[in-house]
């Protein structure tokens, strides 16, 4: 993540003030607001890439308990819709 995360800050602190001893206030606001919704983007997509990995870890760590409960749980539910459906 830091790979992603260090040159996006600085290259949105970098261009910023450029533009700032430059004078164009305007393009100044402007690097500001793309740059932190290139920020927030990437953290977006490394939370989506990464949470679906330590989910899975997580569930095999204490030998599919966790898992077993899940697809008990879900099993149950669905029996219980279907008799209440019928």
């Amino acid at each position: 993540m830091d790979r992603v995360i260090d040159p996006i800050i600085a290259d949105i602190q970098t261009e910023h003030e450029e533009n700032v001893r430059a004078g164009v206030w305007w393009r100044a606001a402007w690097i500001c607001v793309s740059g932190y919704a290139a920020f927030w983007k990437a953290v977006g997509l490394h939370t989506l890439r990464s949470v679906p990995r330590a989910l899975w870890n997580g569930i095999a760590e204490d030998g599919w308990t966790l898992g077993r409960m899940m697809a008990y749980s879900l099993g149950a539910s669905v029996a219980v819709t279907l008799l209440l459906a019928a």
